[in-house]
């Protein structure tokens, strides 16, 4: 079955030195009709010094609140549906090497759903995370990345339903705001994204598939 598409806004901050990266996600989305998501990430890790320059390793924690609202026929917001809690706790490594690079992380994952629409009921459930991505500088501003993992930015599943990613980058290198906004510059990006189900211990099927095209403007280029 194919499902129609939709157009998320999403913003997304970032602060990285040498030995922190801290990172602050919105997205609000309507995925499916007469309901509104909105998705909040915040997450901080602190890497370890003494480390040579192209080898990153540190400890981090995230934390993922997504709401659901259903609407009436006003388009009206009624009421809350439910409200999903999920918390990520674990070691963070980011290696450059040559015009590649690798993003690994290990964590212990919670979850913790709230059914607003059930007082009282509460869904809680823990497991391993993972996450690993290998990237390639095709040219310096143009990217092509793979990767598997248990869960995504702004989707958090149990370890047996990885995702598996492809994806493609370009920066535009021509500044739209140049004197009137901080420096940055426009993006646009494809993924292809496969969601598996008991992928590792019994014979996984595909759970969906995904595509996505994005287009967006990243102020301070440099710090993606």
């Amino acid at each position: 079955m194919i499902t129609p598409g939709y157009f998320p806004i999403a913003f997304q901050y970032k602060y990285e030195t040498p030995r922190l990266y801290a990172s602050l996600g919105l997205q609000i989305k309507n995925e499916v009709e007469d309901y509104n998501h909105e998705d909040l990430v915040v997450n901080a890790i602190y890497f370890l010094p003494f480390l040579p320059d192209r080898m990153r390793v540190g400890v981090g924690a995230l934390y993922h609140v997504n709401w659901l609202n259903e609407t009436d026929e006003n388009k009206k917001i009624t009421r809350g549906i439910s409200t999903t809690n999920d918390f990520l706790i674990g070691a963070y490594g980011i290696f450059n090497f040559w015009r590649m690079y690798a993003n690994v992380n290990a964590a212990w994952f919670a979850g913790i759903n709230t059914l607003t629409s059930l007082p009282g009921e509460t869904l809680f459930q823990s497991d391993f995370a993972m996450a690993i991505f290998i990237g390639a500088h095709i040219l310096d501003n143009f990217t092509a990345e793979i990767g598997v993992s248990s869960y995504q930015y702004y989707k958090y599943d149990l370890f047996l339903l990885p995702y598996f990613s492809f994806a493609l980058r370009y920066e535009f290198l021509t500044e739209i705001f140049e004197g009137r906004a901080p420096a940055g510059h426009l993006f646009a990006e494809f993924a292809q994204t496969a969601h598996y189900t008991d992928f590792f211990i019994l014979s996984g099927y595909l759970r969906n598939a995904s595509s996505t095209f994005t287009i967006g403007y990243n102020f301070g280029y440099g710090n993606k």
